[in-house]
């Protein structure tokens, strides 16, 4: 497989730089929940994207990938918000959400891994903690000026975004109520009110286990065997869960007799241009959130991965 999987990484990477924008964004797009006659997806300035495919290019060993970085980090630090906060939507995109704590969690965690100066948040995000002390989604104050209170969104604790919050915060005494309460919900099939898939869970769980949360082992182990039942049923056809297990796998050092067959799919499923299919991976109100660079990206990180966890062996 050696040949065709550096081949693979070769041209997924060229089509990131190709899509790249001169700023630095990598493209977000939406499309409404149903798929109505007629909508098709589309181009939905998001700063939530480009973090993500950061993350997953800089497991990926190559200088392609390293100047795409550099040049998204300077794009995500330009959108930052008042206090070292981060919402959704770009400012170019022109709609308006509040600031949460999931851009910002994970936006802060990328920009310190690579020295990049920001305000620190970290207050901000303990003090958005409900009585339970686990932490809620939306930063509310202060109010956003001229928005009707009724249109804001509904607070909620969601355990992705609290994985992610504890990925950037790390694990102390003041972050213990969400490690517990990740260990606990991973014992049942996991809901998340934005991501539309466990396998997004576990691959949010075991980037904080990877960064060092090494006590939500529990809900890792417990994640793995459902995607090991998975991937004993076969293909799911979605290439997106399956780079994102792939991943979660390879963080939590578990082995699985699958992985090479799964990781063999990854590779066939590639297209022509080097991408692979957009498929969503999260929802807000009526509209699904992808992109195919999105996809791309998360399939290059599993498959750098494999790489250089086969060349250890």
């Amino acid at each position: 497989m050696g040949t065709s999987l550096e081949s693979c990484l070769d041209r997924g990477l060229d089509f990131l730089h190709r899509a790249q924008l001169p700023h630095g964004e990598l493209r977000a797009q939406s499309l409404r929940c149903g798929n109505p006659a007629g909508e098709v997806w589309k181009d939905d300035g998001a700063v939530f994207v480009t973090a993500l495919i950061v993350h997953s290019l800089g497991l990926v060993d190559e200088p392609r990938a390293e100047s795409m970085i550099w040049r998204a980090l300077g794009f995500l630090r330009a959108e930052m918000r008042d206090s070292g906060l981060w919402a959704y939507w770009t400012r170019a995109n022109g709609r308006y959400i509040p600031p949460d704590l999931d851009d910002t969690a994970y936006i802060s965690s990328i920009l310190r891994q690579y020295g990049v100066a920001f305000p620190d948040n970290r207050e901000l995000l303990l003090n958005n903690r409900d009585g339970g002390g686990l932490f809620q989604t939306w930063i509310f104050d202060p109010p956003a000026e001229h928005i009707v209170p009724s249109r804001l969104p509904r607070q909620i604790v969601d355990p992705v975004v609290n994985a992610n919050v504890l990925a950037y915060l790390g694990h102390h005494d003041e972050t213990e109520c969400a490690v517990t309460y990740l260990n606990r919900v991973a014992k049942d099939l996991v809901t998340s009110t934005f991501y539309l898939d466990e396998m997004c869970f576990l691959y949010m769980l075991s980037r904080a286990y990877r960064l060092g949360i090494q006590a939500l082992l529990p809900a890792g182990e417990s994640l793995l065997v459902r995607l090991s039942q998975r991937w004993q049923q076969g293909s799911s056809g979605n290439v997106l869960l399956d780079a994102l297990g792939v991943c979660a796998l390879l963080n939590f050092s578990r082995p699985d007799e699958r992985l090479p067959w799964v990781i063999e799919s990854l590779v066939r499923s590639q297209n022509d241009d080097g991408s692979w299919e957009r498929f969503p991976m999260y929802q807000g109100g009526d509209e699904l959130y992808g992109a195919a660079e999105l996809t791309s990206a998360i399939c290059l990180e599993a498959l750098a991965r494999f790489r250089l966890d086969e060349g250890r062996r």
